[in-house]
């Protein structure tokens, strides 16, 4: 059960990690066009 809960603590913090990556992506772009 403990193995199983540290699976998806890491799905989900892969997921919040992606998510932060896309946004940085976005607001780059936004920034690069910008200029």
């Amino acid at each position: 059960k403990k193995g199983l809960m540290n699976h998806n603590l890491s799905l989900n913090e892969r997921n919040n990690i992606y998510r932060q990556i896309r946004g940085e992506i976005e607001y780059n772009n936004k920034y690069n066009q910008s200029i």
